[in-house]
């Protein structure tokens, strides 16, 4: 196995004696393994020391090989801190555990969580060269009554300090999923850090390659693609997600990629083996252009992800000189002011299938209103606005515009509704707007008031 080896190298200032010197120190980590198999239920542990393999024992174990080898549920991390300069230095720590070890271990992802740390009661160093004493005050006498003790370590000058620790693969019955690691060895001020790979069973690290294209289609005017006008879809946003089934087991994350299509509706990874699904949605958002497709990637097999999208058909675009004007007005000719009124059409000029064009506005003071739509065939809505306002018991709500109130059994009032509406049709011609008046067959009085309770509240219009 590849060994990683990674040294920091310090600086320390102090200030010994009343003259300030310079201390050099050098702390180093490093692994017996960088890349190791994640540890599986029912795997066999090598049992073989951590120490280097004589040529005959490597030629033992060859003859040992199974379908899936055997595997270590650790890795040996070897740690060293030397003094190089003449003076010694001191090192405070909070637990004897850590001031045999002389270093503070930690396994952690790329994240930052801590899964490991020692010390911990497993090996002590090779060399103890320590002088372990309390904590003093300033007084020069020992501190009484702080709750944890400090221990203090001298690395005398020109002196190294060595250790090493069994690295856990398998933490709490749990074993390190895929993924890369890092192991941070510490001593006061100084450190030093190395990474490493779990990699997952063989089944799940195998990948292909997927080559995916958006083309983009043309329909003609009753929505039937034209055939060879197919256009590649550049600037698409493509979502890759693997689709697990319910029942299987893995030992990893489901596998997810985004981008957009090059300039020539491209788009191209390396997923693990699997099935896929992937959705294309067209530039900006566009509601009207979206496709889908599932494929299957299987090992070193490059798969073929074309996604064609036949846009589905919006309505038509209104134009600024096409549209509709018109009044509302009651049968008196007074104005119906603050009126909604809507359009809907009902057949285009050019006969197309697109859903039909609708739009909406309300009446003025004087009863007019204007829409801009596309030419066609349209029908016009006008109806009274009403207002709202809250039932004096609880939360029962009553419009005011032309409802009746009804009682119901045990007190309680429920609105219904008597809403006025004018309707009528108009054809638009391209490029002008179409004249058309809405009349309401009431006067413009004032609509009966709502009783409710014995008080009256007067309808608005």
């Amino acid at each position: 196995m590849k060994q990683t080896l990674i040294t920091v190298v310090a600086f320390l200032a102090l200030l010994l004696s009343g003259q300030k010197s310079q201390a050099q120190v050098t702390i180093s980590l490093s692994t017996s393994a960088s890349e190791l198999p994640m540890v599986l239920p029912g795997d066999e542990i090598d049992p073989t020391p951590d120490e280097p393999l004589t040529a005959a024992a490597k030629k033992k174990l060859a003859k040992k090989k199974r379908l899936r080898a055997l595997v270590k549920d650790h890795f040996v991390t070897a740690v060293s801190l030397s003094n190089r300069s003449k003076n010694p230095i001191e090192f405070a720590y909070d637990s004897q555990e850590g001031a045999k070890c002389h270093f503070y271990i930690t396994l952690s992802d790329q994240d930052g969580n801590v899964y490991w740390e020692s010390p911990s009661p497993v090996e002590e160093v090779d060399n103890p060269v320590s002088a372990l004493r309390t904590r003093l005050n300033a007084d020069g006498e020992e501190e009484e009554n702080y709750e944890e003790e400090q221990i203090i370590c001298t690395l005398p000058a020109g002196k190294t300090w060595r250790s090493s620790v069994s690295v856990p693969l398998v933490i709490e019955d749990s074993p390190l999923y895929p993924g890369t690691y890092t192991i941070t060895a510490s001593a006061g001020s100084f450190s030093a850090s190395a990474q490493f790979i779990v990699t997952p069973p063989a089944e799940e690290s195998a990948t292909g390659s997927m080559d995916g294209c958006v083309l983009l289609g043309e329909r003609d005017k009753n929505g039937e693609p034209i055939a060879k006008a197919w256009t590649p879809g550049a600037g698409f946003y493509v979502q890759v997600s693997e689709s697990w089934d319910d029942n299987a087991i893995h030992f990893r994350e489901p596998f997810y990629w985004e981008g957009t299509t090059d300039e020539n509706g491209m788009f191209k990874l390396t997923p693990p083996v699997g099935h896929y699904y992937i959705s294309a949605e067209g530039p900006n958002g566009d509601d009207w252009v979206w496709g889908e497709l599932e494929v299957d990637v299987a090992d070193g097999v490059k798969t073929k992800a074309v996604i064609r999208i036949l846009p589905e058909l919006g309505p038509r675009e209104p134009q600024e000189d096409t549209g509709v004007n018109g009044t509302v007005k009651f049968a008196d000719g007074t104005a119906a002011s603050g009126w909604n009124v809507s359009v809907l059409e009902t057949s285009a000029a050019d006969g197309s299938v697109r859903p039909p064009f609708e739009e909406d506005t309300s009446t003025d003071e004087e009863g007019a209103f204007s829409i801009n739509t596309p030419d066609g065939t349209y029908q016009v809505t006008a109806m009274r606005g009403y207002s709202w306002f809250d039932d004096y018991e609880g939360d029962c709500m009553f419009p005011l515009a032309g409802a009746t109130v009804s009682r119901m059994a045990g007190g309680n009032y429920f609105p219904r509704p008597k809403f006025e509406i004018a309707t009528g049709t108009v054809t638009v011609t391209a490029g002008s707007f179409s004249a058309i008046e809405l009349k309401v067959s009431t006067n413009a009085g004032p609509l009966p008031p709502i009783v409710v309770e014995g008080t009256v509240k007067p309808s608005l219009r």
